[in-house]
């Protein structure tokens, strides 16, 4: 982390356990990418950042006719991640169904809770659903 800092980046570690969000949090990191894990222990690993770090989480892709990718993404905001690295999960439909990488950003983005519905029930492929939205993706 020190190296990336003396060039004037902000790192961000890979982490997959506890211990090593500590060792993350002791080298300085700017933010921790939680990968390689489910949703599941990601969720449980949210309290355990170090104080003042970006939390990443990277979303799986599954091999699905829903989207449960953005579910996933409304569970981690919940959990307080302040952001989620969505990659292939973006092009998950666009060549089998049409579907754009559009509607899948408006329903990863969308004001939407697993509390109240599925995100499969909520979007279409005519990028219907909630109006709000809570950020921006970056690509």
């Amino acid at each position: 982390a020190a190296s990336a800092k003396a060039y004037g980046l902000e790192p961000v570690i890979a982490c997959r356990s506890k211990e090593e969000l500590a060792a993350a949090g002791a080298a300085g990191a700017g933010g921790v990418a939680l990968n390689g894990i489910t949703v599941d222990e990601m969720i449980e690993l949210a309290d355990d950042f170090p104080e003042g770090v970006i939390k990443v989480g990277f979303l799986p892709l599954y091999d699905d006719k829903q989207l449960i990718e953005a579910e996933d993404a409304w569970r981690l905001r919940d959990a307080g991640f302040n952001t989620i690295w969505v990659s292939e999960v973006l092009y998950k439909f666009q060549v089998e169904d049409g579907d754009s990488a559009r509607t899948i950003i408006k329903a990863i983005t969308s004001k939407g809770s697993v509390k109240y519905t599925r995100a499969s029930m909520s979007y279409n492929t005519k990028g219907e659903g909630a109006r709000e939205y809570l950020g921006s993706l970056e690509m």
